[in-house]
């Protein structure tokens, strides 16, 4: 497999994401796109970025090699790319040989070989779980919302019902409340299952969530889903036609 990225600093938007979830990341090549996804060590995150042939200047996979997983450690590709600006090109390239070729064109060329490692891992196919409330607004909204809440504690709670959508951030000293309605200059759409229990409601880790919003531009259309007590679904397109996926476990409540 080799591809030349049409914009390389939306391939680090992706690297910067995944390290906040887990230093061992997966790629496997498909006719049309590349998958990548990392999960950390307690499966309480998974993401993934699917990057289409479309996205890319060059694009070369061979039949054998489809549907065939590899292993990396971030680290590695990320001191490859240290140098790498939005307009500095570089190619990855899957040699075959235990290892990946990663060039840089700029401000010489460089050349670095990173290991690559055989896994047992398994296609990413996220979990079918029964969502009760979705919410479709920009990037903004969730910004604002994770760094508003962030500030004053480490878990988030949402609490939905079919007016509105409230996130709650409590400590013993203090808390915030911030609440969401359909008509919000942000929000694009809001619906509650018409048979699921009110309030729907279900706590995160803030600090976990974070790690994603960094990769979201605040114009950028998102996705919110969630049930009771079962894990928050994000996904997005950002502009380059990168499709991204996050799962992340929720927090048991105490009752």
């Amino acid at each position: 497999m080799k591809f030349i990225p049409k914009n390389p600093s939306s391939f680090r938007n992706v690297l910067n994401v995944m390290k906040g979830v887990h230093s061992e990341i997966y790629a496997m090549p498909k006719e049309n796109s590349i998958v990548f996804w990392t999960i950390d060590p307690p499966s309480t995150m998974i993401y993934s970025a699917i990057l289409p042939k479309s996205s890319m200047l060059v694009y070369e996979v061979e039949r054998d090699e489809l549907e065939t997983i590899t292993a990396y450690d971030i680290r590695y590709i990320e001191k490859a790319l240290r140098k790498v600006k939005a307009d500095t090109q570089f190619t990855f390239n899957q040699t075959g040989e235990g290892y990946t070729e990663i060039i840089v064109e700029k401000p010489f060329k460089t050349r670095v070989r990173i290991p690559q490692f055989s896994t047992d891992a398994e296609s990413i196919d996220l979990p079918e779980i029964p969502m009760s409330v979705w919410l479709e607004g920009y990037g903004a909204l969730l910004n604002d919302l994770i760094d508003t809440i962030k500030a004053f504690t480490t878990e988030l709670e949402f609490i939905a019902d079919a007016e509105k959508l409230k996130v709650v951030g409590e400590t013993e000293t203090s808390d915030v409340v911030a609440e969401i309605t359909p008509e919000h200059d942000w929000v694009q759409s809001y619906e509650v299952d018409e048979d699921a229990e009110l309030p729907v409601r279900a706590t995160y880790d803030v600090k976990r969530l974070a790690t994603i919003t960094k990769g979201i531009g605040k114009s950028t259309m998102v996705t919110l889903a969630f049930g009771t007590d079962v894990p928050l679904y994000v996904r997005w397109e950002d502009s380059e036609g990168f499709k991204h996926n996050f799962l992340l476990a929720p927090r048991v409540r105490e009752e």
